[in-house]
């Protein structure tokens, strides 16, 4: 029977709250300005630009929600990050290091995605660690993932020295089902479906 543990992405109350100031702002407020110049006017035709702009606001929220991250989980091999919007896997025996990092300790700039006040998702260029993908809820749970191909991730999920313990003990465990097939074959053995070996 496979494994699974479960953490959750922790925000912050200020995290909360300036996500919804974001999304109001986006679907609320910023349309209007645009829309008051429709309301008696016989055409759009001269405020095409206007009507691109009111076009993106929407898709610019709806792309921000769906890349929201909700929970972290460890199954079997792989760790999951769970989106609003789908799901993203890192396969554990492909980690090189994992580690907890203060973000105090973190400087750097964002060069695509979006967040704030301790959220963040996409690509950031830090200067102790070089370039990361992002899928953070707060700046206090940082975990800090590098695969031995050279990709870096960084996520916070609740609990990150208990998620770091998991990780760590999954990737000692972890046996190749080719492996594990050939012993079992030759044990006159059924092949387990965790891909573990105890």
């Amino acid at each position: 029977m496979d494994s699974t543990y479960i953490f959750k992405a922790r925000r912050r109350w200020y995290t909360w709250l300036t996500n919804i100031i974001f999304l109001y702002l986006i679907f609320i407020i910023a349309p209007w300005p645009i829309l008051e110049k429709y309301i008696g006017a016989p055409s759009a035709r001269n405020h095409s630009d206007e009507v691109y702009l009111l076009a993106l606001l929407p898709i610019i929220g709806f792309i921000t929600v769906m890349f929201a991250t909700r929970r972290y989980s460890v199954i079997k091999d792989h760790i999951k990050i769970h989106l609003v919007g789908g799901s993203f896997s890192i396969f554990i025996p492909d980690i090189e290091k994992i580690n907890r990092i203060h973000w105090l300790s973190l400087f750097g700039f964002r060069c695509f995605g979006f967040g704030g006040f301790g959220e963040c998702f996409g690509l950031v260029w830090f200067r102790r660690i070089g370039t990361v993908t992002v899928f953070a809820t707060n700046g206090k749970n940082l975990v800090f993932i590098e695969k031995k191909n050279g990709k870096k991730f960084l996520i916070s999920p609740e609990h990150p020295d208990e998620f770091v313990k998991t990780v760590i003990d999954v990737k000692e465990k972890y046996v190749p089902d080719e492996l594990i097939q050939t012993i079992m074959s030759i044990k006159g053995q059924n092949v387990p479906k965790d891909g573990m070996m105890t």
